[in-house]
């Protein structure tokens, strides 16, 4: 059974301190999109993110911060020095940690690309979608777009050059999620797109060498904050590309800009993946 995306974003969003330094967050949980029983990676660090700002604003720390899906996600955070280590958890195993740096200062934010095509130029998903040939396909990105939390215009989602090794997308909280925020949770949802599709460049990368990716995982995530604040009711680019690559690893650095090209967010991904060669067909 697919929850609604209002029961999904209220339990992104909303944590409970259960305990001293211990939050929760009850299910549906934001799946992941080939894994539908598995919590996909930037769910878990926004709630890694939103445990600590809550605990620090408990604390009174000002400084801005630097960096089975029915069950209960917990994130227990520990203070050390400016350090806060966040170990999220579910059923008793870890599924996530965190390691949260705050500094009075922000960091300098990349630039916004300049080579991209304007929000308004693209075509909705609905219009792609029904242009694509095959009902199987066409019949995957209609559940996409009918259960995911954000809304999306693509640019660059398949790679259309040799050597180009990107991918960039328009994106936004649907409208019904919107409406069931939270006070100040607009920069959880903009963490959360950090990890969407964040894959996608590298994946290209090996289809184009022949191969299959058979399964793919996110692992080390470091994300870097160029605004303290985000007014989540608007469009964002979400931009990554593939630095380095071999058949299991890879290193993505993105960014996320606002609609006033500013950038909320950089990051960068280090993600594991199984491929397999596909057969010949001459």
């Amino acid at each position: 059974m697919v929850s609604s995306r209002t029961k999904v974003i209220s339990s992104m969003l909303s944590i409970d301190n259960i305990e001293k330094n211990i939050y929760r967050s009850e299910g549906p949980h934001v799946g992941n999109i080939p894994g539908p029983k598995r919590v996909f990676g930037g769910y878990v660090v926004a709630q890694a993110y939103k445990a600590v700002k809550e605990y620090t604003k408990k604390i009174q720390d000002e400084n801005p911060i630097f960096r089975e899906m029915d069950k209960s996600v917990n994130s227990k955070v520990n203070k050390l020095g400016n350090i806060y280590a966040v170990d999220v958890f579910q059923d008793k195993k870890s599924i996530g940690l965190a390691h949260v740096k705050t500094n009075p200062k922000l960091l300098e934010p990349p630039l916004y690309p300049t080579d991209l095509p304007a929000l308004l130029s693209l075509p909705d998903l609905s219009t792609l979608i029904s242009l694509i040939p095959t009902e199987s396909e066409k019949n995957r990105m209609i559940h996409l777009r009918d259960h995911l939390i954000y809304e999306l215009r693509p640019v660059h989602m398949k790679q259309n050059a040799p050597g180009e090794h990107r991918a960039a997308f328009y994106a936004r909280l649907s409208p019904e999620s919107v409406a069931h925020l939270v006070e100040n949770s607009g920069m959880a949802a903009v963490v959360a797109l950090s990890d969407f599709f964040v894959m996608l460049s590298a994946m290209n990368i090996l289809e184009g060498t022949g191969h299959k990716v058979t399964t793919a995982s996110s692992m080390h995530h470091k994300i870097n904050f160029h605004q303290e604040n985000v007014e989540v009711a608007q469009w964002f680019l979400v931009e990554s590309r593939t630095e380095v690559i071999n058949l299991n690893k890879s290193k993505i650095h993105g960014a996320i800009f606002d609609s006033n090209k500013n950038c909320v967010i950089s990051f960068i991904q280090e993600a594991y993946m199984v491929p397999k060669k596909l057969e010949s067909k001459i």
